[in-house]
């Protein structure tokens, strides 16, 4: 009777068990996200704002005045900014990312004041486009896209006037060389389009301007130039086939 009692309550254990099994919770498999490839070269267009400093001082002049003197209060050219961009990107390891890229812009700013000493002169400075050479350096933060820093060459043109409003003027234009130094992030939206938003020093040194037998005021001038540029832009990113990485 005990053997006939056990052999029964295995048969119904064994008739049970897929009952049991088909309500378990079955676990998903792990669902895999491919990460974005930065590892491409791409064209940009960007568009921001400029906002200059320019520090001007007398050289040599006819005027009695020492080279070197303050010529007038420092002004502060502005203007927009709208440009294109190239440039490549490489993954080197873990989460960071090289590049070097090249950018140019369209932008119109100005401003002129009065000289201290001679108020019937008038300074001012003129700025037309921008253009940088760049490296940079940036870390994959994942869902928060690159995070990155940059520098290299900065080019523009600056343009000095000596004026008497409403009389003569004279000016010298000059293409001139500095450096720059930043930071900005790029934030996918597509498998190949990127959004970037940057912000930029640049220091294009002390240049002299005019000479001592400027028609106007007798004077030649020096300009110290320095400004902020803040972009935002979009990136098209051409897929070289780079190495992409599967996350979990």
């Amino acid at each position: 009777m005990k053997k006939i009692l056990l052999a029964s309550l295995a048969v119904f254990a064994l008739a049970g068990a897929p009952a049991i099994a088909a309500d378990m919770p079955v676990k998903a498999p792990p669902v895999v996200k491919k990460s974005f490839n930065w590892n491409a070269c791409y064209v940009g267009i960007h568009g921001g704002w400029v906002q200059g400093k320019s520090e001007i001082e007398y050289g040599a002049n006819t005027l009695g005045v020492a080279p070197g003197a303050t010529a007038s209060g420092d002004l502060h050219p502005s203007g927009p900014e709208f440009g294109g961009t190239l440039g490549c990107d490489w993954a080197v390891g873990g989460n960071v990312v090289i590049g070097v890229l090249a950018d140019g812009a369209w932008t119109p700013m100005d401003d002129d004041k009065t000289e201290f000493r001679f108020p019937a002169f008038r300074l001012g400075v003129e700025q037309q486009w921008l253009a940088t050479a760049r490296a940079r350096l940036g870390l994959d933060m994942g869902t928060w896209g690159l995070w990155y820093v940059t520098g290299g060459a900065a080019f523009t043109d600056i343009e000095v006037s000596n004026f008497v409003p409403g009389g003569v003027t004279t000016s010298q234009s000059r293409n001139v060389v500095g450096w720059t130094a930043g930071w900005g992030t790029e934030y996918p939206l597509t498998d190949r389009l990127t959004l970037k938003t940057e912000t930029l020093y640049m220091d294009f040194g002390r240049k002299d301007y005019l000479s001592a037998t400027n028609p106007v005021s007798s004077a030649a001038y020096s300009v110290k130039q320095t400004q902020w540029v803040s972009k935002i832009g979009l990136n098209y990113r051409f897929d070289w086939g780079g190495p992409v990485v599967a996350k979990y």
